[in-house]
């Protein structure tokens, strides 16, 4: 069976049930980075909203960190106790452990401001009725199912502009658009709590939380209403007006919804700067800004752009230039990953080599790793790093790591199992994660 076919049965099912919230307090879901959304009719008695990000793995040095849900803190989406890498993820948001309740029939600013609209773009060819969740499974993105909210607004806006197909001198590219980076979800009534439930490889008729036992046991994913739930997806440190994160992401999002379908917008390209009136800047306006390259000539943002089709070439990106913090952990993203691989390796001491501190940090749940929970792991990874010397005598242990297809493994030798932990205590305690990205500027599309 169809993954979108077995959606359609799970949600009928939840329909079936009578829903109601005990405090209708309002509340709001703010949706940051490069957020498809989609208003599907037809798997249940009522719409839902499905926010699709997409894989961002593939995309040179501009890795997106892992999708964050929080009211304060919060957890990500990915279960780091299962080593699986990027895979298709399909969740749903449980308001008070109730899937998708019943909301409105249709995506409306209501008495927000509605001059800026979110992106418009077009369903696949010859579909009438999107099966989003086989663009998900393909591409190995991950959707979040919502309750259809009583209106919306944007969350922040930014111009840009789009053509059908890349060149190097913006020969065809249209006219300036301003367009949402994040958009707010309003609901008029709310739950005490949220949760989430997982659904492997798309199944959503099994879906089930990931906290075994819940709602009585509460575990990283439970979260109370405050008022406002953040589910946001950073970029990465960089400080070029270009946003090649922007520019390589894009193309992703328009995998999903279908390149063919939406030949017209192929390509985007986000103003560098914000002019007095709102419009952007572009390419042609570095002349005039008087921004120069080395060579004297105008600077230029397109001869960057990983959307040129002769960007990689021969290991190389023509975006390798921009400034970029590379360090050896960009984000939290390869951290969470060489912490795993760390527990692992602490578990492969002898037992008279496990002190309680190392039995401790091989111990924590990594499955949603907590915002919090992180920072307090990095205290602990200080003190172990002093504890066994890492940084003076041991110095040299950080050295059997090294970025394997960007991320820190542990390279093959004959290092002792105690070299390799110290080695990757070395590698954590130097390298801590950032505490937040950037704001992704690509636009928020909506499927039509």
């Amino acid at each position: 069976m169809k993954a979108w076919a077995l959606i359609a049965s799970f949600v009928f099912l939840l329909g079936s049930f009578t829903f109601s919230f005990a405090q209708q307090e309002r509340f709001d879901i703010t949706l940051e980075g490069p957020w498809i959304l989609y208003v599907d009719n037809t798997f249940t008695k009522w719409p839902v909203l499905v926010a699709i990000a997409p894989n961002t793995q593939s995309v040179a040095n501009w890795a997106h960190d892992p999708i964050l849900v929080s009211s304060g803190d919060g957890y990500f989406l990915y279960d780091y106790t299962k080593g699986q890498g990027q895979q298709a993820n399909f969740y749903c948001l449980m308001l008070d452990d109730v899937c998708a309740p019943q909301g409105t029939t249709s995506l409306k600013f209501h008495d927000y401001p509605d001059a800026v609209g979110l992106l418009s773009v077009h369903k696949p060819v010859g579909q009438t009725n999107w099966k989003w969740s086989d663009a998900v499974q393909r591409q190995n993105a991950t959707a979040v199912i919502l309750p259809m909210p009583d209106s919306y607004s944007s969350d922040g806006v930014w111009p840009m502009r789009f053509a059908a197909k890349f060149d190097l001198n913006h020969v065809g590219y249209g006219a300036n658009e301003v367009h949402p980076i994040g958009v707010q979800l309003h609901y008029t009534g709310g739950p005490e709590t949220f949760d989430l439930d997982s659904c492997p490889s798309g199944a959503l008729q099994n879906c089930s939380p990931v906290v075994n036992g819940s709602p009585t046991v509460q575990g990283h994913t439970y979260l109370p209403n405050t008022g406002t739930l953040r589910i946001t997806m950073r970029a990465p440190h960089t400080e070029s007006a270009c946003d090649p994160h922007v520019r390589r992401i894009f193309p992703k999002m328009l995998d999903i919804v279908g390149q063919a379908a939406n030949s017209n917008r192929s390509v985007i390209d986000p103003a560098h700067r914000v002019k007095d009136d709102g419009s952007g800047s572009y390419d042609e306006d570095f002349a005039s800004e008087g921004y120069t390259e080395s060579n004297g000539t105008p600077y230029s943002c397109l001869r960057r752009d990983g959307q040129n089709p002769a960007c990689d070439a021969n290991g190389q990106h023509c975006d390798d230039d921009l400034p970029f913090k590379e360090t050896s952990f960009q984000s939290y993203d390869p951290w969470l990953e060489a912490l795993g691989d760390l527990q692992t390796a602490i578990k492969g001491l002898p037992k008279d080599q496990q002190s309680e501190n190392l039995k401790k940090l091989a111990s924590e749940n990594l499955a949603f790793p907590r915002l919090s929970q992180i920072n307090t792991i990095q205290v602990l990874i200080g003190t172990l790093d002093h504890q066994l010397e890492v940084n003076n005598a041991a110095k040299e242990y950080s050295r059997p790591i090294q970025h394997i297809g960007g991320h820190p493994k542990v390279a093959a030798g004959k290092e002792s199992t105690l070299t390799v932990v110290k080695g990757f205590l070395a590698q954590l305690y130097n390298n801590p994660p950032t505490k937040s990205g950037a704001d992704c500027k690509a636009a928020v599309m909506l499927v039509k």
